[in-house]
C-alpha cells in the first residue's frame, strides 16, 4: 500500500470517527469501545487527538491473532 493510500484510508476513518461524537455526548456517553482494532483504525483515533478533536475517552482492543503463534 502506498503512503499516499494509507494517508487517505486515515482521513476517511477519521471523518467517519468524528461523525457520531455529538450524538454520543447528547445521550451523556463519555467514552467508546473498540476491538479487534489495527494499525489504520489507531492512526485516525492519534488524528483525531492531535487535532485536539477527541472528547471522549476511547478504549482499544487491538487485534492479537487467533493463536499464540500467530503473532
Amino acid at each position: 500500500m502506498g503512503v499516499g493510500k494509507s494517508s487517505r484510508s486515515v482521513r476517511v476513518r477519521t471523518v467517519a470517527k468524528l461523525s457520531p461524537v455529538d450524538a454520543l455526548h447528547q445521550e451523556g456517553m463519555t467514552a467508546v469501545k473498540e476491538a479487534d482494532i489495527h494499525q489504520l483504525t489507531w492512526d485516525s483515533y492519534r488524528q483525531i487527538l492531535d487535532d485536539g478533536k477527541l472528547t471522549i475517552r476511547v478504549f482499544a482492543l487491538w487485534h492479537a491473532g487467533t493463536t499464540i503463534v500467530s503473532r
